[in-house]
């Protein structure tokens, strides 16, 4: 089931409708499978946590 929603999902971002829709409302369209998107989650919360540790608003866990 998960496969064949994730394979609808990336079909209808290639679909030409929803691109120009897309386009109008000057929204850009990185589609990403979840192994792909796993990572960009994953390094983007990392780079979040630094930065939220270099201004000092968390403390580490002891």
């Amino acid at each position: 089931m998960l496969t064949t929603l994730r394979e609808a999902v990336r079909k209808a971002v290639e679909e030409a409708d929803f691109k120009a829709a897309m386009a109008k409302i000057e929204t850009p369209v990185a589609y990403m499978d979840a192994p792909e998107f796993q990572k960009f989650w994953d390094k983007d919360a990392k780079m979040l946590a630094d930065a939220i540790k270099r201004v000092g608003r968390i403390e580490e866990k002891k």
